[in-house]
């Protein structure tokens, strides 16, 4: 199954999802074009320093929290990057992990308090 497959099938689980408000899939990563390479998908930190590894899929909760859910396909795991931004969504409030399926970011979703 490819990583996209896994991220349709989240976001169709998340789009009826009673605590969703709503989520989209971001596009991160570099895109050759001529005349070289345009990079997309980035974010700035505290430090206003570039940073990479946004969550593929990003939205918010009813509850008006932000949502971030990095997915990968079965036996791959986050990069560092990715790991540090869900960490810093997790710091300030909002919710985020990672999951290579629609069970485990259902598993996300259900342990969050209503």
């Amino acid at each position: 199954m490819k990583e996209s497959d896994i991220q349709q099938d989240i976001m169709g689980m998340l789009l009826t999802h009673p605590k969703v408000a709503w989520a989209m899939v971001i596009t991160t990563g570099q895109f050759k074009v001529k005349g070289g390479y345009i990079t997309v998908g980035h974010y700035m930190s505290d430090e206003q320093k570039r940073k990479t590894g946004m969550s593929d899929i990003l939205g918010m909760l009813k509850n008006g929290k932000t949502l971030a859910i990095e997915t990968k396909k079965p036996g791959e795991e986050p990069t560092k990057e990715q790991y540090d931004f869900m960490w810093l969504v997790n710091k300030n409030g909002g919710l985020a992990f990672w999951a290579d399926s629609v069970e485990k970011a259902m598993y996300g979703l259900n342990d969050l308090e209503t």
